[in-house]
This record gives structure tokens, sequence and C-alpha cells, in this order.
């Protein structure tokens, strides 16, 4: 499995790839804490996982 970042700027709807080496959701979701500390509140994010290395991304749904 392989996790990537998705993160933007509010009001922008296309955002941009940040990869990552994280091996878990628990790192990826660090990584992109990190990346949306860097809008200051102005940015939105998410995280992606290609679950059998095809290509084929999904977004990780939020944990409640």
């Amino acid at each position: 499995m392989m996790y990537r970042i998705i993160v933007g700027e509010t009001g922008n709807e296309r955002g941009h790839i940040v990869t990552t080496m994280a091996a878990t959701e628990r790192g990826a979701r660090i990584v992109l804490g990190r990346q949306l500390a860097l809008y200051e509140g102005e940015g939105w994010g998410r995280v992606e996982i290609d679950l059998y290395s095809d290509g084929r991304w999904q977004p990780v749904e939020p944990r409640r």
C-alpha cells in the first residue's frame, strides 16, 4: 500500500499532490497535518491510498 496527500487552498477545487514515504495511515495523516499548517487555516486536504499499487488512488475516509 502507498499513501499520498492532496492539498489545496480554500476556494481552489484542484489541489496538488504531495508524495510521501508514509507507510501507515497515521503517518500519512501526520504529513497531511503538516501540509495544512502551511496554509494557516486557509487550506483543505485529504489522504489517498493505492491499495494494489496499480495507480487507482482512492480517498481514505476520516476516522470518527
